[in-house]
């Protein structure tokens, strides 16, 4: 009989200890608030930046990419950057690419402190947004149906805004802006370099982007996106509300190996005709 209960004290005893494991186990370490529930995963937008968008609108050598449409990075064989020609860090990364994704979104004819001025174009030195509201959206997409028929490079921009025009699914709003299509964030990279530095710089660009869904995703549906987009392959809302971020943020990113980067030559601009030539009206004019 003593050796039955002692049996059974140890067992109570060992079972206690589990339950007391598991307890604390399920406790967040001290100095941590919250227990993050989905891992961040941002090397997911580099693939999705080369498998999930038409790459031909930016690779396509009749298309011209004009310099406002084009963030420029540079990254050289030490590693260091480049951003339009000036020395950069990576926090000045993360603010030209706040700039190229967000200064015209909003942007009116006023002059701002958003918009930049440059020798190659009149306007902002930034991409242009096209605010468009669900049936203009429409309207405009039948229309590059039927000029699809007749040419390929319209079936081209189809294929995009067929895809763009989805994100009124997941709101409410009477209109969107759109970030023109062939923007792009371009990153050369000397032959030279590490592929671990080209590694950085994309994680860079990745987590950016990352961050800037997820303050979107937190003010429109108050969750993040990492956690939308664990559930968009399950979940209708999810998948909806992943591709509305997805197209305001879109990954236009393209990188490139220095000896691959062909220079492009912009047409030279339209001449405009001589304005009026202006008479000075006298009193012999009017006697005519």
């Amino acid at each position: 009989m003593k050796l039955y209960f002692s049996f059974l004290a140890l067992f109570v005893i060992a079972l206690a200890s589990c339950v007391s494991k598991s307890e604390n186990e399920s406790i967040p370490p001290k100095g941590k608030d919250k227990i993050v529930p989905v891992h961040e995963d941002f090397r997911h937008i580099i693939t999705e930046s080369k498998n999930d968008y038409p790459m031909a609108l930016r690779s396509d050598k009749d298309i011209l990419l004009y310099d406002r449409m084009i963030l420029e990075i540079e990254m050289k064989s030490d590693g260091s950057l480049m951003i339009e020609g000036e020395k950069a860090d990576w926090k000045t990364l993360k603010d030209e690419m706040n700039l190229f994704f967000n200064a015209n979104r909003e942007l009116t004819n006023t002059e701002t402190s958003w918009r930049k001025k440059n020798d190659n174009h009149s306007g902002g030195n930034y991409p242009y947004f096209q605010r468009f509201t669900r049936d203009s959206y429409a309207s405009y997409i039948e229309q590059l149906k039927k000029m699809a028929e007749k040419e390929m490079k319209a079936g081209i921009y189809l294929q995009r805004h067929a895809r763009s025009i989805k994100a009124f699914d997941a709101v409410d709003d009477n209109s969107l802006p759109f970030l023109n299509p062939l923007s792009l964030i371009r990153y050369v990279y000397s032959d030279e370099v590490t592929k671990e530095k080209v590694t950085e710089l994309e994680d860079h660009l990745a987590k950016n982007l990352f961050k800037m869904r997820d303050e979107l995703a937190q003010e429109k549906f108050g969750k993040g996106y990492d956690l939308i987009r664990s559930k968009a392959a399950t979940n209708s809302e999810s998948a909806k509300q992943l591709l509305f971020l997805q197209e305001m943020y879109p990954a236009y990113f393209l990188g490139l190996k220095a000896s691959e980067l062909e220079e492009v030559k912009l047409p030279e601009p339209p001449k405009m005709p001589a304005p009026p030539r202006e008479e000075i009206v006298t009193e012999e004019i009017l006697e005519k």
